[in-house]
């Protein structure tokens, strides 16, 4: 006997993504109690939600690096404008530090986890 491959109506996997009380999940859905507390049981529809949501996120970190030179450059503008409060300036300044940090470390991460595979380490 073949095992039957479920369905999930889109409207469901939305309901679930974008909802956070169960209440408003239920309703966008379309779904009673008995449903929804059925499907958060379901680890086949759980796993849907996870690819999913990784997916949204994947996309949101490929948006933020198309963009980054062009932030980086806004917020490079607001640091050398001698028009700008000094106050401004030095929270965009640190701003840009603190993000500079985080992607040098995360390059830096990468590039080792790299070599690792590559066997270079």
């Amino acid at each position: 006997m073949t095992e039957r491959k479920k369905e999930y109506p889109e409207k469901i996997i939305t309901a679930f993504l974008t909802e956070t009380r169960p209440i408003d999940i239920q309703r966008a859905a379309g779904i009673g109690n008995t449903r929804y507390y059925n499907l958060k049981r379901d680890p086949e529809f759980q796993r849907i939600l996870t690819d999913r949501r990784s997916e949204i996120i994947r996309e949101t970190v490929r948006r933020m690096e198309r963009n980054f030179g062009k932030n980086a450059d806004a917020l490079q503008a607001i640091i050398d404008d001698p028009e700008v409060a000094p106050q401004v300036r030095i929270n965009a300044l640190r701003l840009y530090c603190e993000q500079f940090g985080q992607w040098k470390l995360t390059t830096d991460i990468i590039e080792d986890i790299q070599r690792i595979k590559a066997g270079e380490i």
